[in-house]
């Protein structure tokens, strides 16, 4: 699993009260060595551009996060971190407790492990043991992927999350890349086998085509849609193979966004219009003003949605809180809460302008005035909003 202080910035604060006095000297000099040759990345594993400073965290950032994170261990470590990771372990209180936590964000270093036990992926692995490597084995056999799927997959490799370094400078198949992605645990990634064109890209587009491709024999009527495929490697950046192949699952399953992904793409449309009726009745000023000039949230929020904003439509870190949210709470209530906030945050601006194209232009640039640097104020605010739902949507 990724960690907040082995990344990028991080990296550079030393542990608290640790020193290299305590490290071999010949130890020290080999890792200085191996980190001067790896690419410079902010904390979430996207490069820097060349000469660019990299951002420290200081002192108060590291000791909050270090913080956070003995807090989480201490409270949940029989629920999360030990078997049988199963939140039904807790008190009713100490649950109420961790959603409070979740609502906050999960800790870099818990991420992808929350998912997997909030999420109900663990328990879909526990349940359905070697079935990835079966699909694995499938996906690679003429005619097994519905029509059309395979080259689509292979398409959008490219061109997902191309500025982070497991997708663009590659980390090898060891899977000792530090952001956890790599071989799965249960040691899938002998299953298969693959085109010599996927076996020549960087280990992050490797293992997204294999985790997609299982995904499409699986579920044949969803196969691939356009978008899954940033979902899934945001997925691997924060569990290794397998564990994030189950997580896919129990994103589209568990936490109901598979309908998104059909071939009339209903769930989207329904939520699409949805969003328009939450607009109207917590801003009826605002919504009449976007439906005047024919600006249907289809045309702005959908990738918040159909990507969960991983596509860049979202700063990351804002789309990793959404799914922090979605896997716990198993419902579609983060994405129109986030949704409505970026719109109620920039109200004033919007209804300021008359002009329809400029009009469109602000609805796709909403996020720099609404969460700028303050990605934590900005979703206790969107938290904050009264957004009723029907049951379908959650």
């Amino acid at each position: 699993m990724p960690s907040i202080e082995l990344r990028g910035d991080a990296a550079a604060a030393p542990a608290e009260g640790g020193s290299d006095a305590s490290v071999s000297p010949t130890v020290l000099a080999a890792a200085k060595n191996m980190f001067s040759h790896m690419p410079l990345t902010d904390r979430f594993g996207f490069l820097l551009a060349q000469g660019s400073p990299v951002p420290k965290p200081s002192a108060v950032d590291v000791r909050h996060e270090k913080t956070r994170l003995r807090k989480w261990t201490k409270s949940y470590r029989r629920a999360l971190l030990e078997p049988p990771h199963d939140v039904r372990v807790l008190s009713r209180r100490e649950r109420k407790r961790l959603a409070w936590r979740v609502s906050k964000g999960v800790p870099e270093p818990l991420r992808g492990r929350v998912w997997a036990v909030v999420g109900g992926g663990l328990e879909q692995a526990a349940a359905r043991a070697h079935l990835y490597r079966e699909l694995l084995a499938r996906s690679e056999e003429p005619g097994a992927l519905p029509k059309g799927a395979g080259e689509q997959i292979d398409l959008d490799l490219k061109r997902t999350h191309p500025d982070h370094y497991m997708f663009s400078v590659g980390v090898h198949a060891s899977g000792d890349g530090a952001d956890g992605g790599g071989a799965s645990s249960g040691g899938a990634s002998s299953g298969g086998g693959e085109s010599s064109w996927a076996h020549n890209q960087p280990e992050g587009v490797r293992l997204m085509r294999r985790l997609l491709r299982a995904y499409a024999v699986l579920d044949p009527e969803i196969g691939y849609c356009q978008a899954q495929n940033f979902v899934a490697g945001a997925l691997l950046m924060y569990a290794a193979e397998e564990d994030a192949f189950w997580l896919f699952v129990s994103l589209m399953w568990a936490c109901n966004t598979r309908h998104m992904y059909t071939p009339t793409l209903s769930l989207l449309s329904e939520s699409m219009d949805q969003l328009a009726t939450q607009l109207k009745r917590l801003s009826p000023k605002l919504a009449k003003h976007l439906e005047a000039h024919g600006l249907h949230p289809s045309l702005y929020a959908a990738s918040w949605f159909l990507s969960v904003g991983f596509d860049g439509s979202l700063p990351f870190e804002l789309s990793l809180r959404c799914l922090d949210l979605l896997f716990h709470e198993r419902s579609l209530l983060p994405l129109f809460q986030v949704s409505i906030a970026l719109l109620l945050r920039n109200r004033d601006a919007l209804l300021a302008t008359s002009d329809t194209g400029a009009l469109m232009q602000a609805t796709r640039a909403l996020t720099a005035r609404a969460v700028g640097d303050d990605v934590e104020g900005f979703v206790r605010y969107a938290r904050k909003l009264k957004v009723k739902l029907p049951s379908e949507f959650s």
